[in-house]
C-alpha cells in the first residue's frame, strides 16, 4: 500500500504527465474542498485515498521521478531551515 505522501506525489506526476487543463468540475470540487472544515477535509481525503490506492497508474518517467525528488528535497530544506 502506498503512503498518502507518495500518492500525492504520484498524483502530481500524473497531472504533469497528462498535461491537460483542469476541468471545471474538478475546480469546483477543489473550491468545495477549500470550504470544508478540517475534519471534513480529512474524511474526504481518506475516502479518496481508499478509492485510488488500487488504481493502475502509468509508470513515472525519469523526468517525473527527478522532479518529485527535487520537490521533496526542497521541502525538506525548508523544514530544516525552520529549526536552525
Amino acid at each position: 500500500m502506498r503512503s498518502p505522501k507518495s500518492l500525492l506525489n504520484l498524483c502530481y506526476a500524473i497531472s504533469r504527465y497528462r498535461e491537460t487543463a483542469m476541468t471545471a468540475l474538478v475546480q469546483e470540487l477543489l473550491d468545495t474542498f477549500d470550504r470544508l472544515t478540517d475534519s471534513e477535509r480529512l474524511d474526504l481525503v481518506l475516502e479518496i485515498l481508499k478509492r485510488t490506492v488500487h488504481l493502475d497508474f502509468p509508470p513515472l518517467s525519469d523526468e517525473d521521478l527527478v522532479l518529485n525528488a527535487e520537490g521533496l528535497f526542497l521541502e525538506l530544506d525548508e523544514q530544516e531551515a525552520l529549526y536552525e
